[in-house]
């Protein structure tokens, strides 16, 4: 039986250490529709344009629209061979409540229709009155839903973490400075070059008023929390069968450089030096315990053990 161990290529078209956000909008446009009012910055790319609108400093979603806009980041393409981690953060006011199991309304993207990252509102499993947010790598089939309710005309901190090697995310809401806890979504296996990040208009998704977005390379490019050197999602033990591929990947913040190693039972694998493992045509001799080491100039951290039986 073949079995392969796929190694992803260094780093490619991530921001140098040190560097800030990529994207930092403030929404501080004249009144009007955002494609109109800041053409410069975010294009119209699905659904009939100019529906969405700025406001006192605000981007308005509601679901009476299908527009679908974004906005290109700076430094991008962001590879998803390079083993690094895409994060991003806003304000978000919900004013009417999303509808059932709702739709997504914010996501990353490549420059076609690779949309990973994918934000999520519902009121599926909240109180009467109250939703909940979450997110999912791919479709909404198995959405990683954050399970406390929220409420209309408050204002919550939405933050993202996603791998570019496989599309896992973390979702935070209102995060304290260590980012402990959170969300992460199982639906990945498929990444994208990351080139924009998007918001959308559509069905179901209730209205909302967004302020604030971030996107960067760091947690501390997109919050005001520190930016120690911690592991935030951690890999996740899998049974499988014989013959199937399978990944391991971690989300870490710190300042960069980050550099990573995986080892099997204690022994480090050779050339299995990014943020994701990924095995191919596993067999028993595959199985055992898998840890990952990440590292910086200020130290290191090890992951959790993830099992593969």
């Amino acid at each position: 039986m073949k079995i392969g161990l796929i190694l992803l290529p260094a780093a490619v078209g991530l921001v140098a250490a040190g560097a800030e956000a990529v994207l930092d909008e403030a929404f501080t446009y004249d009144d009007g529709p955002i494609v109109v009012q800041a053409a410069d910055v975010w294009k119209n790319h699905s659904g009939t344009s100019e529906q969405a609108e700025v406001s006192d400093g605000k981007l308005i979603l509601t679901q009476s629209g299908s527009e679908d806009f974004h906005a290109k980041l700076a430094g991008g393409p962001y590879k998803k061979s390079s083993g690094g981690t895409m994060y991003a953060s806003f304000d978000v006011e919900f004013t009417e409540l999303p509808i059932g199991g709702g739709s997504y309304f914010a996501h990353f993207r490549d420059d076609g229709f690779g949309y990973r990252a994918r934000i999520i509102a519902q009121t599926t499993g909240a109180e009467g009155g109250a939703f909940r947010i979450g997110v999912s790598s791919k479709g909404k089939q198995s959405t990683a839903l954050v399970d406390n309710d929220l409420h209309l005309d408050t204002v919550y901190k939405v933050v993202i973490a996603m791998s570019l090697v496989d599309g896992r995310t973390t979702l935070w809401i209102d995060p304290g400075g260590d980012a402990v806890g959170g969300v992460t979504t199982t639906d990945n296996g498929s990444a994208v070059d990351v080139t924009g990040f998007a918001f959308r208009q559509a069905k179901n998704i209730g209205a909302m008023l967004i302020d604030n977005l971030k996107v960067g390379t760091n947690l501390g490019d997109v919050t005001d929390g520190g930016n120690d050197l911690a592991i935030l999602s951690q890999p996740v033990s899998q049974t499988v069968l014989v013959g199937t591929t399978i990944s391991f990947s971690v989300v870490a913040t710190g300042a960069e450089p980050l550099a990573y190693q995986w080892s099997k039972d204690g022994a480090d694998i050779d050339g299995a030096t990014v943020s994701a493992l990924e095995l191919a045509d596993v067999s028993a001799d595959n199985a055992g315990d898998y840890v990952v080491t990440v590292s910086n100039a200020d130290g290191a951290v090890e992951s959790d053990i993830a099992t593969l039986e």
